[in-house]
């Protein structure tokens, strides 16, 4: 059974939030947090609680979205369901 496992702040964000501790290869559904389904997908890589992942594949160099904001850019190609932190986005409040 899959279970909801992470939230997005914003339907069109690029990024989801886990909720628990996911494994490589877990059937994620992604909700916003006011209950919307918006994806339902798998990770490719573990995602510790609390750490983003992609809900989109995210061209190098392409804006990445969370809040409805640019939080960063990503410093390489990555492919959906990927965790997302400093080995593959530049974040845009240290980058000014």
């Amino acid at each position: 059974m899959i279970q909801h496992k992470a939230l997005m702040h914003e339907a069109e964000d690029d990024v989801a939030v886990a909720i628990v501790n996911l494994s490589k290869g877990d059937m994620v559904n992604v909700m916003t947090v006011k209950g919307i389904k918006v994806a339902t997908l798998k990770v490719i890589e573990n995602i510790p609680l609390g750490h983003k992942f992609s809900i989109y594949p995210i061209a190098r160099e392409k804006d990445v979205i969370k809040y409805g904001h640019v939080i960063g850019k990503a410093t390489k190609d990555i492919p959906k369901g990927a965790h997302i932190h400093i080995h593959n986005i530049k974040s845009a409040r240290w980058s000014k």
